[in-house]
């Protein structure tokens, strides 16, 4: 094959995983109000900052080559606030986004990298579970499983999941191995989708009672935000990964205050909040955003157990 005719299969092929599940299927996709795994993580990361890794993968299933662009995963790097993080996508466009052997190796070998780089990790949640043709006998389903690679993180780097739609199966287990969980309004995850329950069981239930979000906030505790739009539940990603270092060898970085207040003004404030009459209840809220820079808290899991407030925050610059 001559060089150009070698350029223009490159390019064949670069345009074709691009293209991801299709027109027909990204003008669905577009029709509900939700944005696709491409648009997710331009809107995640800094601009025009991600390489993709494992564009040009495919299904090794014979006869898939064509329908699985990218294997129904896209994965690479890019910068949040000026610092790389590896970022995975969920291609629901893809067979519904569930997930193959390919996809899967290089899901894990990206994760790897992120591991030995320093690199924080995000997964960006929309998938069906696994592709039964991929996870057949002993082989298929250990070259499917994700917890030999995401146990060695051992908490070396970030991770931070989002649950961006239907997700059953993978995505579940990435937000349960994650730091932090924000999810979609409107959106469920669980092990499996209602109609495999409802075969299992014999029990009919719905997205919502299975894994919305509001069970998950205030049940289970495996949510610690949710939000209204994808946008915002990206945007607290980018805040949340903000007051950490990129890994364990690292500091924090160091933001100052947007509004210095001086120590005077501060107990001052605290006289007017905290009652003099020990058994008299006031916000602990109110408090804790006096001793901290801007008054900005970024409270995790704030409807489970409301009895505690755990909160990230920032005190002379430093979270």
């Amino acid at each position: 094959m001559e060089a150009t005719d070698r350029n223009e299969e490159l390019a064949r092929r670069r345009a074709h995983a691009l293209a991801m599940g299709g027109a027909a299927k990204l003008q669905r996709t577009r029709e509900r109000g939700a944005l696709n795994a491409r648009e997710r993580i331009a809107r995640l990361l800094d601009a025009d900052s991600f390489f993709e890794l494992g564009m040009l993968a495919h299904s090794d299933v014979p006869g898939m080559e064509a329908r699985t662009p990218a294997d129904g995963k896209v994965v690479g790097v890019g910068r949040i606030d000026r610092r790389p993080v590896l970022v995975k996508a969920d291609d629901v466009t893809v067979l519904a986004g569930a997930g193959g052997r390919i996809g899967s190796q290089k899901s894990k070998t990206a994760v790897q990298l992120a591991i030995d780089k320093g690199y924080p990790i995000v997964n960006l949640g929309e998938a069906g579970g696994a592709r039964l043709p991929d996870i057949q006998g002993s082989d298929g389903l250990s070259s499917m499983t994700v917890g030999t690679t995401f146990s060695k993180r051992l908490r070396k780097v970030p991770m931070a999941a989002a649950i961006l739609g239907e997700c059953f199966g993978s995505p579940s287990w990435h937000a349960a191995f994650a730091d932090f969980v924000v999810q979609l309004k409107g959106s469920c995850m669980a092990v499996s989708g209602p109609r495999v329950l409802e075969i299992a069981t014999g029990e009919k239930v719905d997205n919502e009672a299975l894994g919305g979000w509001k069970l998950h906030a205030t049940v289970t505790g495996l949510v610690d935000m949710a939000g209204e739009t994808e946008d915002e539940c990206l945007a607290m990603i980018r805040e949340f990964l903000g007051f950490l270092p990129s890994h364990a060898q690292q500091l924090p970085p160091r933001a100052e205050p947007e509004a210095p207040e001086s120590v005077a003004a501060r107990q001052a404030r605290l006289l007017t909040l905290v009652p003099e009459p020990s058994r008299r209840a006031y916000d602990m809220r109110e408090v804790v955003r006096t001793l901290v820079d801007d008054q900005h808290l970024f409270e995790l899991k704030p409807l489970f157990d409301r009895s505690v407030i755990t909160t990230l925050a920032r005190i002379d610059g430093h979270p």
